[in-house]
């Protein structure tokens, strides 16, 4: 832990001392967590940053272990830079109603924030307790994940597993939909925002970086922005002529599936695999499930209303409870659907009915797929403007 309290209930914060001050402190004053108030030790070498620990066979439950330096300097870091924005907040607060030992606590316009930085591997189930913990005490959490678990691929892509999923956040319906990352070797924030989830562990999005000197905490939460489609051009691409080596059940059931259907990823139509915001609420990739609903369901009914729509897919959904950092967010399958609207393939010919207007096309030959593949995305790119 980075700070402890004397005897009188003064907070010391080691690492913000000289090491000419800890030397003085440490043979003169005795140090108490403030979770447990059983005595700490100071540890203070030249491999680590300044920190309490303390004494082996504690029963403190927040004695267990360090949490590493790349942790500790990010977290002193963060809290730096909230009190150089005049924020005043509060390092390794305990709430006792819930157990929960947040990194930082500050307040701003009224609320009351959290932030948790995770730089080591935690589970879903923490993630999501942890989170909601701090919910039902009517505080904002806000996730940032170390620099250490920053995985680019390429522009505009990272590598995210599916735990880390879970770290995704929107703070309102403007807001858009980010991954939070702070590095303390290169003192900067990176912004992961507007993702589109492919269905594999590649996800595309826009990436900014900001140096934390030159950071104030508004500009860590963009506005929302439309899909970069063109980033989806070669996603599309990449489904129709990959064929995975170890597919996972849902993956071979699908293209079981799709060859009962007397269909290929080669020639299907370039309506499949498209990208929606809040793709996070499904349990399948995007080309599974809006494939089935091609196939399965618009062609088999010209005239459908939204309801029989989604009830289609329900099997299909995810349950949001799963993912509490996004707090706003819409029905996937009605931003589907109104991708079909925009290009005049479906219209609404009443409040929540629609008409499929031209039937949903397959293809000749993969070079005609490609070439009905660059005509939509072109068509989205030009509506997105």
């Amino acid at each position: 832990m980075l700070q402890a309290v004397t005897k009188q209930g003064e907070r010391i914060t080691l690492a913000l001392l000289t090491k000419t001050e800890i030397t003085n402190i440490r043979n003169k004053l005795n140090f108490y967590c403030p979770i447990c108030n059983q005595m700490v030790i100071v540890k203070a070498g030249s491999k680590q940053i300044a920190h309490f620990a303390h004494k082996q066979q504690n029963s403190c439950e927040f004695s267990e272990g360090g949490e590493g330096a790349y942790h500790e300097h990010g977290k002193l870091d963060l809290y730096q830079w909230l009190r150089k924005h005049n924020l005043a907040p509060e390092l390794e607060k305990y709430f006792p109603e819930i157990k929960q030992r947040a990194d930082l606590f500050f307040r701003i316009g009224g609320k009351k924030v959290v932030i948790e930085y995770q730089c080591a591997r935690i589970s879903v189930t923490s993630i999501i307790k942890r989170t909601k913990g701090f919910q039902s005490l009517h505080i904002t959490p806000i996730w940032i994940l170390g620099g250490n678990r920053f995985k680019r691929k390429a522009k505009g892509s990272l590598y995210i597993t599916s735990t880390e999923l879970h770290f995704i956040q929107r703070l309102s319906s403007k807001k858009a939909l980010q991954l939070l990352y702070y590095c303390p070797n290169q003192k900067q924030f990176a912004l992961f925002h507007n993702l589109m989830l492919t269905g594999r562990k590649e996800t595309l999005g826009n990436l900014t970086f900001i140096a934390l000197k030159d950071c104030r905490l508004t500009q860590l939460f963009p506005l929302f922005k439309e899909p970069s489609y063109q980033l989806w051009q070669k996603e599309k691409e990449y489904l129709r002529i990959n064929i995975p080596i170890q597919a996972n059940r849902s993956e071979r059931q699908w293209r079981e599936w799709l060859y009962l259907k007397k269909q290929s990823t080669q020639t299907m139509s370039a309506w499949i695999h498209l990208p929606v915001p809040d793709q996070w609420k499904m349990t399948v990739p995007p080309w599974n499930w809006q494939s089935r609903l091609c196939f399965d369901f618009f062609m088999r009914r010209q005239i459908f209303n939204w309801k029989e729509c989604q009830a289609f897919l329900t099997p299909f959904y995810t349950n949001s409870h799963n993912y509490p950092l996004i707090t706003s967010y819409e029905d996937p399958v009605r931003q589907y659907l109104q991708l079909f609207i925009c290009r005049k393939q479906i219209k609404e010919i009443q409040p929540q009915c629609f008409q499929l207007v031209r039937p949903i096309q397959t293809y000749a030959t993969v070079d005609l797929a490609r070439k009905k593949d660059q005509q939509l995305i072109d068509f989205l790119i030009n509506q997105s403007r």
